[in-house]
């Protein structure tokens, strides 16, 4: 009988050879690790009489990345590239701010990573997709 913990097989004999083939994973890249990935930011405030608005434009880039420890093709990440934006006001003598943002301009939508289910599981691949472009509002204080 098998005697590893939580075995869903309940009282099935293990097989002869173990229960997996051993897989040598040595030298291959770390999943959700890409060589690059970086955001610059570009930032500018404008003051006025009333109080000063902060504008914030943002790229954001990740490159290629394995999706998994076995280094599929099936798994692989492709890059991905986003812009954001943000306009916040802040009021002199006061403690609060208002902000407008929008993440993803251009609305490109990527699958963002990749899981493999075990192979009790039938081993299915799942996927996450990047969210679209959203839209925010934020209302904030300081104390």
């Amino acid at each position: 009988m098998c005697t590893v913990p939580f075995n869903p097989l309940g009282g099935v004999p293990c097989p002869a050879n173990g229960l997996g083939t051993p897989v040598d994973v040595a030298g291959n890249q770390l999943p959700q690790s890409p060589e690059l990935s970086f955001s610059l930011g570009l930032n500018k405030d404008f003051s006025t009489d009333n109080g000063v608005t902060s504008a914030r434009l943002v790229y954001r880039y990740m490159g290629e990345r394995e999706g998994d420890v076995y280094n599929q093709d099936t798994t692989r990440v492709p890059e991905h590239k986003f812009w954001d934006a943000s306009i916040t006001y802040r009021p002199n003598g006061g403690d609060w701010y208002l902000k407008l943002e929008a993440k993803n301009l251009t609305d490109d939508k990527y699958v963002g990573s990749w899981y493999a289910a075990s192979g009790l599981q039938g081993g299915a691949k799942f996927a996450t997709i990047t969210d679209p472009r959203t839209w925010g509002v934020a209302f904030g204080t300081t104390f």
